[in-house]
């Protein structure tokens, strides 16, 4: 596999995103990225400290593509708040069921205890921020009650949280569209 130097930093986050999701994040070596990229694992090295600077990095790739899916829902000037609020769960859990490795990469030990802590807490603030934006425009409209979109915004991101971890152990239902509807319908007026 050819390569441009300018590239081996963006090869690397792709190619390792695309291992990760197939095989976990423990899985991933520097020695096997370097050769699915087609460099030596030095080479590597320029590029990336560890292998936890890759794994910051697809995380944070992967927060970016949550964040994307959530907002898309967001364009549809059409739709209420409540609709906006589910079509965002819904990708929410999408996402997570969809590329469960970096779902677990996110939200997971890497995530908790590893120096990428902070700046992959930040990402998660970020994706909170489109939970609460739509549930405090909602309040605003009526739609919503209550007044503290923080703590609801909170209470629909830890049982979205829930849903999916129950799912991917397979304790949960498979009707994602249904448990959405009624976490939403506690918040509707």
């Amino acid at each position: 596999m050819s390569y441009h130097k300018g590239d081996v930093k963006q090869n690397a986050v792709n190619i390792a995103f695309a291992i990760v999701q197939a095989e976990g994040g423990k899985k991933l070596t520097m020695r096997h990225l370097a050769d699915e990229i087609g460099i030596s694992h030095t080479a590597l090295y320029r590029h990336y400290k560890n292998k936890d600077a890759v794994l910051l990095q697809v995380a944070t790739k992967g927060f970016t593509q949550l964040m994307l899916q959530m907002a898309e829902g967001l364009k549809a000037q059409d739709k209420d708040s409540a609709a906006q609020l589910s079509d965002a769960a819904l990708a929410y859990i999408e996402f997570a069921l969809e590329h469960a490795e970096i779902y677990r990469l996110m939200s997971g030990d890497f995530a908790q205890n590893s120096s990428a802590n902070v700046e992959l807490s930040g990402l998660s603030s970020q994706m909170f921020e489109i939970l609460k934006m739509i549930i405090l425009k909602g309040q605003a409209e009526g739609v919503f009650k209550g007044d503290d979109a923080e703590s609801a915004g909170f209470a629909l991101w830890s049982l979205l949280h829930g849903y999916v971890e129950l799912t991917l152990r397979g304790g949960a239902r498979d009707d994602a569209e249904a448990a959405v509807g009624l976490l939403i319908s506690a918040l509707i007026v």
